[in-house]
């Protein structure tokens, strides 16, 4: 079930709100309670300090009796007030008399009250009291009003809420709508985009130009494989169709065989190879993890590739020396390929230098070759599958050549948790000064990160 943005925002601005007009509406129910509280109190201080007044002329008059009922007349004008007189001795109370007070009557109903003494007449005292029933009503239809007003702020502000985000959703509307209509090659316009939303379509043209580029390959790529397999394929069944076209003698009929059986053979090594990289674009690790002699390793496959650099006319040299916890056979694989790479470009003095380097926390295998160095736009490139930077790669009648050692190489170092590069280079690895290009291997170099990974195979 999709969740709406908006809903969202307004039901979190609601939450956000209600506590705030809470806080507001107790406020003001609290400070009109206590405005209303005093007024009572000062009614009956009022009124108390009236029926003293009264006392005193009745009885400089002498006349007690009149002063009793004036009183009670001017107190059968209020509603919820009313005077009692108290004959007796003053109460003891924790209140002074003439201090207002709360106190429950007879009749169960609460009122506030004040006491004052009488020094004149027969009665001692007399009490005024104000109903509170008549305060605590107002106060109920305040807390209602009060209410109300909450609850319409809490749903006004959630709409507003809703009204705002659905206002500035309308970039995201926008935003979609183009993405929707993206074509491969399209982009987002940045141009009216919000400073809260520039990273995200940054983001997002930035991954469409990671599909863009992975979608150009993959056309590339299928081109490119059905170009290396036509080869061997035509050559197989042409084969096959002239032996078949006429008898032949057992002699030629072998010879038809084996060198269809060749063809194959070059079928089965590209699809090994793309297998092999299938393998390592779907994360597969590197496992059989040991520590490896890289200076003896190199040293192992300049030995094997021997016959391939006496063929080009070429020399070889390992400088340096280093060890890794890595797959021996794999590794020897990737330098193989490098070698191979590098005998196939040299030029001029034509000669191949392998170096091991042992750095912080890395190690690197590196091989030069000299001869004229890759351009940057080459140096990019060089790791994709099938790619030839001209037509040269493919010279020199090397059948069993299908484009995809070095991208062998760098899945290799992925496998590993690594990393390739090459660069034109003016020095060689010996420094002397002869232009050429390098190209190697990085692996991480700490035994623990190592192990860790040999663990987590």
């Amino acid at each position: 079930m999709r969740r709406s943005l908006a809903g969202r925002l307004a039901a979190a601005l609601a939450l956000v709100s209600l506590p705030i007009f809470v806080t507001i509406g107790v406020s003001l129910h609290s400070g009109f309670e206590t405005r209303l509280i005093a007024a009572d109190h000062d009614q009956l201080q009022t009124k108390s300090r009236l029926v003293l007044q009264l006392m005193d002329e009745a009885h400089a008059d002498n006349t007690p009796e009149s002063s009793y009922r004036r009183v009670n007349d001017m107190m059968r004008g209020q509603e919820d007030m009313d005077v009692t007189w108290l004959p007796g001795p003053a109460e003891t109370t924790a209140v002074p008399l003439g201090q207002p007070y709360r106190r429950e009557g007879e009749d169960g109903v609460v009122r506030d009250a004040v006491d004052i003494a009488l020094t004149h007449g027969p009665i001692a005292r007399a009490r005024l009291e104000v109903d509170t029933r008549y305060r605590e009503a107002r106060l109920e239809r305040y807390a209602t009003v009060l209410l109300g007003a909450g609850l319409a702020g809490v749903l006004l502000t959630s709409m507003l809420g809703a009204l705002a985000a659905h206002w500035v959703a309308g970039n995201l509307r926008r935003l979609s709508a183009e993405a929707r209509a993206i074509t491969i090659g399209g982009r987002l316009d940045t141009r009216h985009v919000d400073d809260e939303l520039g990273d995200l379509v940054a983001a997002f043209n930035d991954a469409l130009g990671k599909l863009d580029t992975a979608y150009r390959q993959m056309e590339g790529f299928g081109a490119d494989v059905a170009h290396e397999l036509r080869s061997p394929l035509a050559s197989a069944i042409n084969g096959a169709q002239v032996t078949l076209s006429a008898p032949r003698s057992a002699d030629a009929l072998r010879d038809a065989l084996a060198s269809n059986l060749e063809e194959m053979e070059r079928v089965a090594a590209i699809v090994n190879d793309m297998l092999f990289l299938a393998r390592a674009d779907q994360g597969e690790r590197a496992r059989s993890l040991e520590r490896v002699d890289l200076a003896e390793l190199v040293d192992g496959v300049l030995a094997y590739c021997g016959p391939v650099l006496d063929d080009a006319g070429a020399t070889a040299q390992r400088i340096g020396q280093a060890s890794a916890v890595c797959n021996p056979a794999l590794i020897r694989r990737a330098i193989a390929n490098l070698v191979t790479n590098a005998v196939r470009h040299a030029d001029g003095a034509r000669q191949v230098t392998a170096r091991v380097d042992a750095l912080p926390g890395a190690v690197r295998i590196s091989v030069f070759n000299t001869g004229y160095p890759v351009s940057p736009e080459v140096a990019l490139r060089m790791f994709d599958r099938f790619y030839r930077a001209d037509a040269s790669r493919s010279a020199h009648g090397d059948a069993a050549r299908h484009g995809l050692g070095l991208a062998i190489v760098r899945a290799v170092a992925r496998m590993h948790g690594g990393k390739v590069w090459a660069e034109g280079k003016v020095r060689d690895a010996d420094g002397k000064g002869l232009e050429g290009t390098l190209v190697g291997i990085e692996l991480p170099g700490a035994l623990a990160s190592s192990q860790q990974r040999l663990r987590a195979g």
